[in-house]
């Protein structure tokens, strides 16, 4: 065997060597600046999630504190709605014991016109 072979083979594969590793070092910048950019798009889409999530937040305490503040509003304005019969009763009662002929009279008008009412409805 020839020296000349040897000494041939160890510079052609540090050659090759030379040769691969700016290749290599291009494709790892190629995959590091792939990766940045992935993680950049997570992050701007995390980013995104969160202030959507605010938003969100935002948006049900406002229809919250509306509901609360409607709820009270109704409330108040119903209070004594649930004494409406009681003094209806009362007053129609008391009404008919003060005036006793005239709540007949009254009585007998309005028996009358929703007699005629429904004839009147029964003929069409």
């Amino acid at each position: 065997m020839d020296n000349s072979t040897f000494s041939h083979s160890p510079s052609t594969r540090s050659g090759s060597a030379a040769t691969a590793s700016p290749i290599a070092a291009e494709q790892a910048s190629e995959q590091a600046a792939a990766s940045m950019a992935h993680w950049a798009g997570v992050d701007s889409a995390r980013h995104s999630l969160q202030r959507a999530r605010h938003a969100a937040h935002e948006a049900v305490d406002r229809l919250t504190t509306g509901a609360s503040d409607l709820v009270d509003r109704l409330e108040h304005k119903t209070q004594g709605w649930g004494d409406v019969p009681q003094k209806a009763w009362s007053y129609s009662r008391s009404t008919i014991q003060d005036r006793p002929v005239q709540s007949l009279l009254v009585a007998l008008a309005a028996g009358y016109v929703v007699a005629r009412l429904l004839d009147l409805r029964s003929r069409h």
